[in-house]
């Protein structure tokens, strides 16, 4: 998930947002 963080940076909604994407779209939690 350290990606996600490093990607997304400080936020709440934009932080789920982009987790669903890469979820989505990599298919890793």
């Amino acid at each position: 998930m350290k990606k996600v963080i490093l990607l997304t940076g400080p936020g709440g909604a934009g932080k789920s947002t982009i987790a669903e994407l890469l979820v989505n779209n990599y298919g890793y939690t």
